[in-house]
C-alpha cells in the first residue's frame, strides 16, 4: 500500500475508531484493508512512520498502567495477579479509567489508610500502669466562713496518687474498672471510680473525705451521664461540654485540650499534652473544681497537676490550691 494513503487511513482511522469514517476512506479498497486486516496469528501491523514515532510511548505507557493497576486496584490478589473473573478461566479484565457501574454490593475500602489511631495498651495491661505514683507537692488550703477565711496552711511537701484496676465492664470489652486514690494530705483524700479503656476514661463517682479536729465528714456526686474526663487519642482544640445530675444536685463538666507543653518531670524533660477540666454543681452549696493536667501520650501517665478545690464542709467552706510533679512512678513489669 503507498505510503500516502496509509498515513491519510492513520489520520482517518484512529485508535478509539473501528472502520473508516469518511467518504475517502470508505472509497480507498487500500484503506479497507489497512483498517480490517485479516486476522492472522502472525500479522504484523504495518510499520508506518507514525507507528516508528509511537511505538516507544504506547510500551512505556502501557507498562506504566500495568504496573499502577496491579500495586493499587483494589481487585488484585496476593503476588500481584489479577484476580478470575467469575465462570471464567481468563484473567478479569480491568479499566482503570472507565468508572465502575452502579451496583447494590458494598464498595470495598481502601487497602490503605492515613487515619490516626489511638495508641494500644501494652501486653501485660491497660494504662496507665498500676500502682502508687509519688509527686512533689506544692500549695495550701485554708477554710472560710461567710465572714473571712483562715490563714492558709501549706500542704505536705508530697502527695500519693494510687491506681487500681478491677475487672472488665460487661458489654465492654477493652474497659477495665479503675480506681484512682488521691492522698492530698493527712485527713484529705479523693477517690475516683471510673471506667478506663483505650479510646477513653468516664467518672461515674467522686468522694471526698475531709478530717479536721477530729470530725470526718464525706460528700460524693455519683454524675448521671458519666463524666469524659479523658478521650483518646488527645487533639489539640478539642472542646467538650456536659451537664450531668445526681438526685437533686445538676452539674457541668467541660474539658479543653489546649496543647503541647514541656514538662520537668521524673528529673528530665518530657513532652506533654495539656488538658483543662472544670467540674461545678448548682444548689444551696455549689461546688467547683478546676484541674489542668499535662499528660504523657504514651504512657497516658499524669506528669503534671495543677487542682483548684472550692467545697462546702460544715457550716464553712473548704479551699485549697495545690500543683503536683510526677517524682516518680510504678516500674514496668
Amino acid at each position: 500500500m503507498d505510503a500516502g494513503i496509509a498515513r491519510r487511513c492513520v489520520r482517518l482511522v484512529g485508535a478509539k475508531q473501528k472502520e473508516c469514517s469518511t467518504s475517502f476512506a470508505r472509497r480507498s479498497r487500500a484503506c479497507k484493508r489497512y483498517a480490517s486486516p485479516a486476522p492472522r496469528s502472525d500479522a504484523r501491523r504495518p510499520r508506518t512512520p507514525y507507528h516508528l514515532r509511537m511505538a516507544p510511548r504506547r510500551v512505556s505507557l502501557l507498562l506504566a498502567l500495568a504496573f499502577a493497576v496491579s500495586a493499587c486496584s483494589s481487585d488484585a490478589v496476593p503476588g500481584g495477579s489479577v484476580a478470575p473473573s467469575q465462570g471464567s478461566g481468563a484473567p478479569a479484565a480491568t479499566n482503570p479509567l472507565a468508572s465502575s457501574p452502579a451496583s447494590d454490593a458494598p464498595t470495598r475500602a481502601p487497602s490503605v489508610s492515613v487515619l490516626p489511631a489511638p495508641i494500644p495498651p501494652p501486653e501485660d495491661g491497660p494504662l496507665p500502669r498500676p500502682g502508687t505514683y509519688l509527686y512533689a507537692q506544692q500549695g495550701s488550703e485554708t477554710f472560710c466562713s461567710t465572714a473571712a477565711c483562715s490563714t492558709p496552711r501549706p500542704l505536705p511537701s508530697t502527695m500519693t496518687v494510687t491506681l487500681r484496676y478491677g475487672g472488665r465492664i460487661a458489654g465492654r470489652p477493652d474497659a477495665h474498672r479503675l480506681d484512682i486514690t488521691m492522698d492530698i494530705a493527712q485527713g484529705r483524700t479523693v477517690r475516683v471510680k471510673a471506667a478506663s479503656s483505650q479510646t477513653d476514661v468516664l467518672v461515674e463517682h467522686i468522694e471526698a473525705e475531709f478530717s479536721e479536729s477530729g470530725i470526718t465528714r464525706s460528700g460524693s456526686v455519683r454524675p448521671s451521664p458519666a463524666i469524659p474526663l479523658l478521650s483518646f487519642p488527645l487533639r489539640e482544640g478539642e472542646e467538650v461540654s456536659r451537664s450531668f445530675r445526681d438526685g437533686d444536685t445538676a452539674g457541668r463538666f467541660t474539658r479543653k485540650v489546649a496543647g503541647r507543653e514541656t514538662i520537668n518531670a521524673q528529673g528530665r524533660q518530657q513532652p506533654a499534652r495539656k488538658v483543662e477540666s472544670t467540674l461545678t454543681t448548682t444548689g444551696d452549696r455549689p461546688a467547683s473544681i478546676a484541674i489542668t493536667m499535662w499528660i504523657d501520650e504514651r504512657s497516658r501517665t499524669f506528669l503534671r497537676l495543677a487542682v483548684e478545690i472550692d467545697v462546702p464542709y460544715e457550716i464553712t467552706r473548704y479551699k485549697a490550691s495545690f500543683t503536683d510533679t510526677l517524682q516518680s512512678a510504678p516500674a514496668s513489669r
